[in-house]
């Protein structure tokens, strides 16, 4: 995971590759005081018999998603799936014990749900942090996804575990961790 900024506005790429599995996703979006505003979006997944991708341009002017299946109007504080991660790490520390958010998806609109499980010390192998743990909640009763943020971290994520269906689930979580160095 990568977190850069340029002027007012910011990438998070979020990448993950093994042998069986390749996921990525970047977001580009303004950040101000616990508030993002995707510009743009875009994923692809493929691994376990799975592909998916899709992009959505946001154009808040028009106040129109332009999404790579569907356009559809845009809600008032619409995200992206990756924006989400942002904006959840302000719901963490402010102790918040459930939360949501309007999603644009390839699609069409989303709504994500998220509750908190508590406080629990994790270890990774980047370390032992102190950690918040949220869950999401999904319409399909088989899927799951359950993060743990690290405080010390300002609530960036380091593991998630995540059950596409009752065959398919895995785990991901920091093996490195290092501050980029800014250039003047």
């Amino acid at each position: 995971m990568r977190l850069t900024q340029e002027d007012q506005d910011y990438q998070l790429h979020f990448r993950i590759e093994n042998r069986l599995f390749q996921h990525e996703e970047v977001a580009t979006f303004r950040w101000h005081d616990c508030t993002a505003q995707p510009h743009h979006y875009r994923h692809a997944s493929a691994g376990f018999g799975l592909r998916r991708e899709g992009e959505i341009l946001f154009d808040w002017q028009d106040r129109e998603a332009q999404g790579s299946k569907a356009i559809y109007p845009l809600v008032d504080d619409a995200l992206d799936a990756l924006s989400v991660a942002m904006m959840a790490r302000c719901n963490m520390a402010r102790g918040d014990a459930a939360f949501s958010y309007p999603v644009a998806e390839p699609d069409g609109m989303a709504h994500y749900q998220y509750r908190s499980l508590g406080e629990e010390n994790l270890e990774t192998p980047a370390g032992e942090w102190d950690a918040t743990s949220v869950e999401r909640d999904y319409p399909e009763r088989s899927k799951r996804s359950r993060f743990w943020a690290a405080r010390e971290l300002d609530y960036f994520m380091v593991r998630m575990d995540h059950q596409e269906n009752l065959f398919v689930r895995g785990r991901i979580e920091m093996t490195s961790f290092r501050y980029l160095a800014t250039t003047p």
